[in-house]
């Protein structure tokens, strides 16, 4: 599991100037707390938070946070939620909490899908349910990723939670019967039948028949 060290500085004001004031300067507010830390406002530089997560952690990098006000202060943290802008590159703030390296936590962990399932190359369609899974563990023994190799798949196969396999120490705590991927026959799209068109085509055919019957 990464660990990264991030800067962050304690922040006295929270109106929403000052906030305002934090994101034109480059900080992101922020706010830490847990069982056995204070909550404590704060504000990081986003291109060092944004450095943090970019590892292959992604958001369960384990974070010391070094908290600067008058001396320093260190705690390891893990992101609990970031809120970011809708449209622009903005972070308008994060969660961090305060965690012990002896008690397990519980994270959502992705999926990574290996291969291509055969029932694909066959004519099917594969079709996912859960891309990530909640698994508890002690915070060093997290995994970044976990793999499920698909490529066996049939047509009619379908894989669940409980087929995952995960390291020793780790334990996904969703319902091991949740499908998470399958492989079924593509549906058949029937094209919508033009009822006008239709009634045109038979009164053609009765106009047809009627004129061979009087030939006759």
């Amino acid at each position: 599991m990464d660990r990264i060290e991030l800067n962050s500085i304690k922040r006295e004001k929270s109106t929403k100037g000052a906030v305002k004031e934090l994101r034109k300067s480059g900080l992101v507010p922020a706010v830490v707390y847990g069982k056995k830390v204070s909550s404590i406002s704060l504000a990081v530089d986003k291109k060092e938070l944004v450095q943090a997560l970019s590892t292959s952690a992604g958001a369960n990098v384990l974070i010391d946070l070094v908290i600067k006000n008058g001396k320093k202060k260190k705690e390891t943290v893990m992101v609990k939620e970031i809120q970011k802008h809708p449209f622009k590159d903005l972070y308008l703030h994060v969660d961090f909490i305060g965690i012990s390296l002896k008690d397990k936590i519980q994270v959502k962990v992705p999926i990574y899908f290996k291969g291509e399932p055969q029932g694909v190359k066959d004519g099917g369609i594969s079709s996912i349910q859960v891309r990530e899974v909640m698994v508890e563990s002690l915070p060093t023994a997290i995994p970044e990723s976990i793999e499920v190799n698909i490529s066996g798949l049939q047509i009619g196969d379908v894989l669940s939670i409980g087929d995952l396999r995960v390291p020793e120490g780790v334990e996904i705590t969703d319902d091991p019967n949740e499908t998470i991927i399958s492989v079924v026959v593509p549906a058949v799209v029937e094209e919508p039948v033009d009822e006008k068109a239709l009634e045109g085509e038979i009164e053609e055919a009765e106009e047809r028949h009627e004129g061979e019957g009087e030939e006759a």
